[in-house]
């Protein structure tokens, strides 16, 4: 199965943040369908969310799971099969995904699985254009994702540079956008990586594994490039990604970077309630750094104000800005980035980045969603 992580659009146009907020729901009982075996239900809602996002590959995708789980075989390869011409191109997670075992060794799933490696082998990617002071490095590690890495030719085997990953939102890579902070990184030590080819639409617990087991150490082979504990930075639903790999093991990040992203409890979303996700049992929580972007106009800067009350008595350490005026947006303007470079440069020193108990409104950011489309999160 392959499911979603997706942010909450809080504050947007009524028409765009209904169905956003409908397709996250169906995500959320669909993976709770899965964890409790209930493979009817998860077939039901894998209905809806078709009709919801009917050219998104993943809808189909999970149906064939919750079908193959039912032993409806017929179904199950129609329904793989309709994925796959939707785009579906991720042959290592079908192959091995346990939900479709009982249509596993069937011709017609070999032949979708074949035609699941062209989609990957077909699939475009971004070419980066030369950015002056940066070794820009293009590759596709086995197994892994396409990145793009850009490194300061300050950078040396004697003082490496730190790494940022930049976690896309969903609808598009974001990379322009990310890519622009480039310069700022450099100045304060840390190099930036991107994804060039995967699927933009959001991110799937395949592509979590793909970039920390397979891509991370192939990018950390780079000369002049130190990977280990590398800093997240997402935007919207790559912030809760970046929230969700820091929940499952804090101590493997060196920080998290966050813009419109919120501490939602997903489990109890799911249920219709709105809640502060439980802090993990990690003492790393309190050693990990968090710079946090939400706007003021944003319902999420209520879900992070309530946040850092309960996480800073529990000593996480937590830097709030909240930016007026600010929306479900790209909130990184001058004045942000700056701020950015500041806490950076603190982190990189090994320091808690003071003033991180402090939540100062600042001014107004930047506009605009790098690579969402409206609707999506």
């Amino acid at each position: 199965m392959v499911c979603l992580a997706a942010a909450v659009h809080a504050q947007t146009r009524p028409a765009d943040q209904e169905p956003a907020e409908q397709y996250l729901r169906l995500q959320q009982r669909l993976v709770e369908s899965f964890r409790v075996r209930r493979y009817d239900q998860a077939e039901s809602i894998a209905r809806k969310i078709i009709e919801l996002a009917p050219n998104r590959a993943e809808g189909p995708y999970n149906l064939a799971c919750a079908l193959a789980r039912q032993g409806k075989t017929d179904e199950a390869l129609a329904a793989l099969a309709d994925a796959v011409r939707l785009g579906y191109g991720d042959p290592e997670h079908m192959e091995g995904d346990a939900d479709l075992a009982s249509v596993r060794g069937n011709r017609r799933f070999e032949e979708l699985l074949k035609q699941a490696g062209e989609n990957q082998a077909k699939a475009p990617f971004e070419q980066g254009k030369p950015m002056a002071g940066f070794r820009t490095i293009e590759d596709m590690p086995p197994g892994g994702l396409r990145y793009r890495l850009r490194l300061s030719e300050q950078a040396t085997k004697d003082k490496p540079h730190r790494l940022v990953v930049w976690l896309h939102p969903g609808g598009g890579s974001g990379n322009d956008a990310a890519e622009r902070l480039a310069p700022a990184l450099a100045r304060q030590g840390y190099a930036l990586l991107v994804l060039t080819r995967k699927s933009f639409a959001g991110w799937s617990e395949a592509d979590a594994r793909k970039l920390l087991d397979k891509t991370l150490p192939h990018v950390a082979q780079v000369e002049g490039l130190d990977a280990r504990r590398p800093v997240l930075l997402g935007y919207s639903a790559g912030g809760q990604m970046a929230l969700e790999l820091w929940r499952e093991d804090a101590g493997r990040f060196g920080g998290v970077i966050l813009d419109a992203a919120y501490p939602i409890d997903m489990e109890q979303y799911a249920r219709g309630k709105l809640a502060v996700m439980p802090l993990p049992q990690s003492p790393a929580v309190r050693t990990t750094p968090i710079f946090v972007l939400v706007g003021a106009e944003d319902d999420g800067s209520k879900l992070w104000q309530s946040a850092a009350r309960s996480w800073r008595e529990a000593q996480v350490p937590l830097t709030l800005h909240i930016v007026p005026n600010g929306r479900h947006q790209w909130l990184f303007g001058r004045e942000q980035v700056a701020l950015l470079e500041t806490w950076l440069g603190e982190v990189a020193k090994g320091q808690l980045p003071a003033g991180a108990s402090d939540p100062k409104p600042t001014s107004r950011g930047g506009s605009g969603a790098p690579g969402e489309r409206a609707g999506q999160q």
